[in-house]
């Protein structure tokens, strides 16, 4: 399963879960696991790589240049909850603008669609997806 959602900034292509396993309705998250993410646009990394390099398989990786948050809307009954972004750069072994988000689903997510939405910088304006995609989770 991939997503091609376009936003302002780039696209989100698909996510697996921490097994490995393409995300989707009757393979969903577990509450506590981590879900990693695959997209493009997130920006300038520091340091830059090269256009014709691939990004190495081990670290040190390059970071992004600037703040990155990770949220799932209506994870929970009170509404949206951050997300623990354990790792937000360029994917190993792929090539320059490819990048990697993982982050852990928060605990008092609910079973279904949750909406995910990136953020760069300390800005609401910074949104990266701003209709996100949704991520399927298996809560409590």
């Amino acid at each position: 399963m991939a997503w091609h959602l376009h936003s302002r900034r780039g696209w989100l292509l698909s996510a697996l879960n921490q097994d490995g396993s393409i995300n989707s309705p009757g393979n969903p998250a577990a509450v506590g696991s981590v879900v990693s993410f695959f997209a493009t646009g997130l920006g300038q990394l520091n340091p830059s790589l090269p256009d014709d390099a691939m990004t190495p398989l081990s670290p040190p990786w390059p970071g992004l240049t600037e703040s990155f948050g990770a949220y799932m809307q209506a994870a929970n009954p009170n509404g949206s909850s951050g997300m623990e972004v354990l790792y937000a750069g360029p994917a190993p072994g792929m090539p320059p603008g490819g990048y990697q988000v993982n982050a852990r689903v928060p605990d008092g997510a609910v079973s279904g669609q949750g909406q995910i939405r990136f953020m760069m910088g300390a800005c609401p304006g910074c949104m990266v997806s701003s209709a996100g995609p949704y991520v399927w989770i298996q809560g409590h």
